[in-house]
């Protein structure tokens, strides 16, 4: 496990930046990805056609060559069915734009198909429909689009992504009724996705039943494929759909620096390996339902994170699932043996949880006794995490085999910790970069090693995600630690330029 979580590292750092990217952009961490398949500002183009209608813009599709612009006018275009199997490449790519973004609407049965190569598409509304976008071809991106409840919002995950190296971002979704996700990815069993999906925006009114999302990657049978989806500075707010805001079910994914906003839910790492959880802020506000992090499946490594204002009614804000039996029918399947997979070997470090409402901190019992489901987590790490507030600090902890806690601070009242260490301290809030924050009567200073070296994750200190290494050196903001380290996720004391603060609609999306 240790040499794939070392070439996710360096995987990540190669990630292909956006088209026409903008003066913050690269200003920021996304400097550091190379430029492999973006088509750059003032890109020019062998050859463009303005259309006015459906039937020009389908036959222009059709005739579709390398370096080929498309320029759509400004007006409703029903029931589009376009199917680009054409490749073009990084330096002839093909663009099909609005002419003014956000006033070209695709609704009804409009759909896009997409099997060629470095294929851009700018602008566009479509709605909130069955495989809107289905895309199979590799080095491609979508970006400036709206995905809204217009005509068309049926059943079925709106788009597809079942290619590789695909750039998805500065989108919105929203509106959507029916049941599918906003975005679905699938997993190839021997080569990656290395997808990557930032700068977007996600929001969903309230569903029931299984599949309402915003975001699924892999499924069951997927789980144990790597994935290498990098899922990055986007907004979810009022993602309703369902009891999991994104559902990962596939291996070596990396999320961070997003924001989870006022969600009825939790972020799931539902089946699968060795992903990273970092730097991402979860803002519930005290609305009920609001969860954090769900856990199941081995290696994971979840640090730096901010949890605010939880109200989860079922389980805690960081929740470790219990496993069930084997059962020789899904092998038989190709599935995964276990349809909830052992949660073991798990690092949870630089955490801090405020003014919650969840029934505990951590719970190490979620799911017990459903569905067969008898086998508890074990070998869980909890260094140097920071809590106010809690009245039940950690629930199931007797169960665990290979519970280690170390320099973890609370406030409150603590019960039930195993006999864990913990320290408790006496709060007091400050405001800083637009969120609340602990601020003890000295700062959280480890009294003990930050993270240990035998475990069988890698050597932390080895590994760069973009300039976010794993050794913690950085705080949720991307301020440089002190030598010391404080628990929690904020290096208290510390002023600079923050990098990565909470996000809201005004800073993620198409910008209509």
């Amino acid at each position: 496990m240790r040499n794939k979580i070392l070439i996710l590292m360096m995987i990540f750092t190669a990630f292909a930046c956006d088209d026409d990217l903008t003066v913050e952009e690269n200003n920021s961490e996304f400097s550091n990805y190379n430029l492999e398949h973006s088509t750059k500002a003032g890109q020019t183009y062998a050859t463009t056609i303005v259309v006015t209608n459906v039937t020009e813009l389908t036959a222009a599709v059709n005739q579709i060559t390398a370096g080929t612009l498309i320029i759509i006018k400004d007006g409703t275009y029903a029931d589009v069915d376009l199917d680009l199997n054409v490749s073009a490449t990084q330096s002839l790519p093909i663009k099909i734009k609005a002419e003014n973004q956000g006033d070209v609407i695709f609704n009804g049965t409009s759909k896009l198909s997409v099997t060629g190569d470095y294929i851009s598409i700018e602008g566009l509304t479509f709605p909130t429909s069955a495989d809107v976008i289905n895309d199979e071809g590799s080095y491609n991106n979508y970006q400036y689009c709206l995905f809204s409840n217009s005509i068309g919002d049926i059943d079925g995950a709106v788009v597809r992504l079942d290619g590789q190296h695909t750039n998805f971002h500065h989108c919105k979704f929203i509106g959507k009724t029916t049941s599918g996700n906003y975005i679905n990815v699938s997993v190839d069993q021997n080569q990656g996705s290395f997808h990557k999906i930032y700068r977007n925006y996600f929001s969903r009114p309230n569903g029931s039943g299984n599949g309402r999302s915003a975001m699924r990657i892999g499924h069951g049978s997927m789980a144990n494929y790597e994935a290498f989806v990098l899922i990055e500075r986007n907004v979810f707010e009022n993602c309703d759909g369902e009891s999991e805001i994104i559902s990962v079910k596939s291996s070596s994914n990396y999320i961070r620096n997003n924001t989870f906003k006022m969600c009825r839910g939790h972020f799931s790492l539902r089946q699968g390996n060795g992903s990273v959880v970092e730097a991402n802020f979860f803002i519930g506000d005290g609305v009920k339902r609001c969860g954090g992090i769900a856990v199941r499946g081995e290696d994971h490594f979840i640090f730096n994170n901010y949890f605010s204002g939880m109200r989860d009614i079922e389980a805690g804000v960081i929740n470790f699932g219990v496993a069930d039996d084997i059962d020789q029918n899904r092998i038989n399947k190709g599935l995964p043996g276990r349809q909830f997979g052992l949660t073991t070997n798990i690092v949870v470090c630089f955490n801090t949880i405020m003014n919650h409402k969840s029934i505990c901190d951590y719970d190490f019992s979620y799911g017990y006794g459903s569905r067969n489901r008898t086998h508890p987590p074990s070998n869980i790490h909890l260094y140097n995490n920071v809590s106010d507030n809690s009245v039940l600090y950690a629930n199931g902890v007797s169960s665990v085999s290979g519970l280690d806690m170390q320099s973890n601070y609370f406030a409150g009242k603590s019960t039930n910790t195993g006999g864990a260490t913990v320290i408790p301290f006496t709060i007091r809030e400050v405001q800083l970069a637009g969120i609340t924050v602990p601020k003890a009567n000295s700062d959280f200073k480890n009294i003990s090693i930050a993270l240990p070296t035998n475990l069988s994750q890698p050597a932390l200190a080895n590994g760069n995600f973009s300039n976010r290494d794993i050794n913690i050196s950085k705080d949720i903001f991307g301020l440089l630690r002190d030598t010391g380290k404080d628990s929690g996720c904020i290096e208290l004391a510390l002023s600079g330029n923050r990098t990565n603060t909470p996000l809201s609609a005004n800073d993620v999306g198409c910008g209509f």
